[in-house]
């Protein structure tokens, strides 16, 4: 059987996508590399990954809409328990909310419609380095600075294969959730996570991420991270700017490449 040459970043970012599995190629799996009950592709008549087919020509599941519509969809929105917080600041924290329609009825005041109701959230691409494979997978992260936790999806943490670790003393928090309610859970488990930047200018110091489902994003960057980085985010300017190198996150700059006239002799 003739080797498959090794998957490029576009074709991970389609797996992952998809639900995909980094060993056999095949879109919507249950399972990942580690736990892969598939032979690797034949580099003979290997078909190219796109967005339409995977290696063995099947084409992803598309998300049904009563699904989609039946679940209450969980945002970045993380309350601490009760014993954390004193009784002012433990009142609903609404942080990162996905509105579904535009509201208003069109008879505001200049006043009233001056202020948007809602802005874009702050999100970030960045590179995570899996340890299995020996090269770093595109992900998409929420930077959220009303987020006082870094959170990662479990499904995330398995397709990096990243070791978990064990919290001393579980964390009970509140996630809010689309339909207005909030939802408690109980976090106990957690991962040690380096993000690098797409241009390979910037790599973030090891932060512990929580384990916890639901989220609207695989990778929630909350104040730990921007801290922890000396982080300084602007949403005015949509700027994240690293205060010790002046590296913004959210505006890389652009490497115009050099070229140096040889003179001839």
């Amino acid at each position: 059987m003739k080797k498959c040459s090794k998957l490029e970043d576009s074709k991970c970012t389609l797996l992952t996508a998809n639900n995909g599995c980094f060993k056999c190629h095949h879109f919507n799996q249950d399972h990942n590399s580690k736990n892969c009950p598939n032979d690797f592709p034949d580099g003979d008549g290997y078909k190219k990954i796109t967005a339409m087919c995977n290696a063995t020509g099947n084409m992803p599941k598309k998300r049904t809409g009563s699904s989609a519509s039946s679940s209450a969809r969980p945002v970045a929105v993380v309350v601490p328990e009760a014993a954390e917080t004193s009784k002012s600041d433990s009142e609903d924290i609404v942080g990162a909310v996905i509105p579904n329609t535009v509201l208003g009825n069109g008879t505001n005041s200049e006043d009233d419609v001056s202020s948007p109701f809602h802005s874009k959230h702050l999100s970030l691409k960045f590179r995570v380095l899996a340890h299995h494979l020996d090269f770093r997978l595109i992900f998409a992260g929420l930077l959220d600075t009303g987020t006082h936790l870094i959170l990662i999806s479990p499904e995330t943490a398995d397709e990096l294969q990243l070791e978990h670790f064990t919290l001393k003393k579980p964390k009970t928090v509140s996630v809010a959730i689309s339909n207005g309610q909030k939802k408690s859970m109980s976090l106990s488990q957690y991962v040690k996570l380096s993000i690098t930047t797409l241009d390979n200018a910037w790599t973030s110091k090891t932060v512990h991420a929580l384990v916890a489902p639901g989220l609207c994003m695989p990778i929630i960057l909350g104040l730990p991270f921007l801290l922890h980085n000396k982080l300084v985010i602007d949403p005015d300017s949509c700027t994240c700017i690293d205060k010790t190198t002046g590296y913004d996150l959210l505006n890389p700059p652009v490497i115009v490449p050099q070229y140096h006239h040889l003179c001839p002799k």
